[in-house]
């Protein structure tokens, strides 16, 4: 991989491409900072199966993605919460999210924050969904939960950040 200097300005790369998404999985910044580094050795372990075509940037991403799934599956494990959800406790939730005004009002440091208070495993599953993209069914693969159970806690975290958000419009709007 090269001298130091190299070696370190690749950390400092990564560390800025990769702290981000971190930060949107984990609670703190030491865990986000000990997954980063974990996912970091993956990296340079990988680095000369990456197919050319595929654009560093994205291919970093998806091995932080791995690294932090894995991580949840670790805690899901050791922890052995489990939560159900009942037939057609769903089905009056749209699964759509409408925009207001208010919401304009609110930085994005704002919300990365309200998504850091959410419980797990809703802010993994919300991260997965609303900020990667995943389906419900890929997140469900993943995760392995069920879809249904991802839909619930998308479902439980959309609500949760609506309340906290709301909270934060009420203590910040003016008298």
């Amino acid at each position: 991989m090269g001298d130091e200097s190299s070696q370190y300005r690749f950390y400092r790369y990564c560390f800025d491409l990769l702290m981000p998404v971190c930060m949107r999985y984990k609670s703190n910044e030491t865990d986000a900072v000990s997954a980063l580094n974990l996912a970091f050795i993956k990296l340079i372990n990988k680095y000369d199966s990456k197919q050319p075509q595929i654009a560093f940037d994205h291919w970093a991403k998806r091995i932080m993605i791995n690294q932090l799934i894995d991580e949840y599956r670790k805690d899901k494990k050791r922890l052995e919460v489990h939560q159900s959800v009942e037939p057609g406790t769903l089905s009056s939730y749209s699964g759509g999210y409408q925009f207001n005004s208010g919401e304009e009002k609110l930085k994005a440091e704002v919300i990365i924050k309200a998504i850091g208070h959410l419980e797990e495993p809703a802010r993994t599953i919300f991260n997965l969904h609303a900020i990667e993209g995943f389906s419900h069914k890929e997140i469900a693969n993943q995760l392995r939960i069920s879809v249904e159970n991802s839909r619930y806690h998308l479902h439980m975290a959309r609500k949760n950040l609506k309340h906290i958000l709301n909270q934060h419009l009420k203590l910040t709007k003016p008298a």
